[in-house]
């Protein structure tokens, strides 16, 4: 949380100074976001696990994971 404040703090000063700041929301694979329950410090909101992975053609010895995240 408090590195989402300070973000948004710097972006208020770029704003300040006329610079463009860029416009962010929710990814658009999220469907029905609603907070159920409140949430505290220490709760874990994330679990996360691998759903594959893939070479990459045109970069020989890279890959991709692909990741199945559920909040």
């Amino acid at each position: 949380m408090r590195l989402l404040i300070d973000y948004r703090a710097r972006d208020e000063e770029r704003r300040a100074r006329g610079e463009p700041v860029a416009q962010l929301g929710p990814s658009p694979a999220f469907a029905n976001l609603k907070w159920l329950k409140p949430v505290y410090a220490g709760d874990s909101l994330l679990r996360h696990r691998s759903a594959g992975n893939a070479a990459l053609n045109s970069r020989p010895g890279w890959g991709m994971i692909f990741v199945r995240n559920v909040a």
